[in-house]
């Protein structure tokens, strides 16, 4: 495996699988409702449009593969944790299993939802890619990344907050997280254009 696609495969699973234990809280951003796992869901689309340019779209979903074992681990020690008799002296099991408890739901619905906006962006930037001949690369990345952003937000957000937040609102989210998630990549794009074209330079042989 080259050194670099081990580093990018390393971060994604590292961002996958914070997000999955803090993108449980709705928070509000200038007045604005989304997750407070927005931003690192955002990290992990860019590296998803990085290793899909450079290494493939079967690449792309390797690493998505290796992602989902790590949440599905870190879950796991989560809920064993829920069960296990806290001390005498540690008052705050029911804040614990109150958060982490709602991890397995999390990590399923964010699993879902990863592989789905995942695929679809990996999907997107490997069909325009064929299309447009290998040129484009920013476009590509914006492109796909709008298509796999909707579909990510629709697919965790309305099962994940369903009976909990009314419909309008959970709509009202999604949209406002895929516009968020999409700035902050669109404000990125020229870092990962240029990392992109240098490791494309350096391989010598750009998939």
């Amino acid at each position: 495996m080259p050194r670099a696609l081990l580093f990018m495969a390393i971060a994604f699973a590292v961002c996958s699988n914070t997000y999955n234990f803090i993108d449980m809280k709705p928070v509000l951003v200038f007045g604005f409702p989304i997750t407070a796992g927005t931003v690192l869901i955002a990290c992990s689309y860019i590296l998803s449009d990085a290793i899909t340019e450079l290494y493939g779209r079967k690449a792309m979903l390797d690493v998505l593969k290796f992602a989902v074992i790590m949440q599905l681990f870190s879950v796991a020690n989560a809920q064993l944790g829920c069960y296990m008799t806290p001390t005498p002296d540690w008052h705050m099991n029911e804040a614990y299993v109150s958060i982490l408890g709602q991890a397995p739901k999390a990590a399923i619905l964010s699993a879902f939802a990863f592989y789905c906006g995942t695929s679809t962006n990996a999907f997107i930037m490997v069909w325009l890619k064929e299309k447009w001949k290998g040129k484009y690369f920013p476009a590509r990345a914006a492109l796909s990344t709008i298509g796999g952003e909707f579909v990510d937000g629709f697919a965790y957000v309305l099962p994940f907050f369903y009976g909990i937040l009314p419909l309008t609102e959970q709509v009202a989210m999604v949209c406002t997280i895929c516009t968020f998630k999409c700035c902050v990549e669109f404000f990125v794009l020229p870092i990962t254009n240029a990392v992109v074209s240098k490791l494309k330079g350096a391989n010598n042989d750009g998939v």
